[in-house]
């Protein structure tokens, strides 16, 4: 499925969220605060210092804060 074309179909979107454009956005930025904050947490589980530096490691394919709140 392709999530930018899902975006700017209204008809698409509301298939596949039940919820319209302006509804979804009023959605982001919260969802990217609480996204942000979780990262941070999970950061330092055992409470010892990280190791390496952030950004190591396999990177996501979801594109944006966007595309991650219409996966999920």
């Amino acid at each position: 499925m392709n999530i930018e074309k899902m975006w700017t179909n209204p008809r698409l979107l509301r298939a596949a969220t039940s919820l319209n454009r302006s509804e979804l956005e009023q959605l982001v930025f919260p969802f990217e605060q609480e996204w942000l904050q979780a990262q941070r947490r999970s950061l330092t589980q055992r409470g010892t210092r990280r190791v390496r530096a952030l950004g190591a490691g396999r990177k996501g394919q979801l594109g944006g804060i966007r595309h991650k709140l219409l996966f999920i």
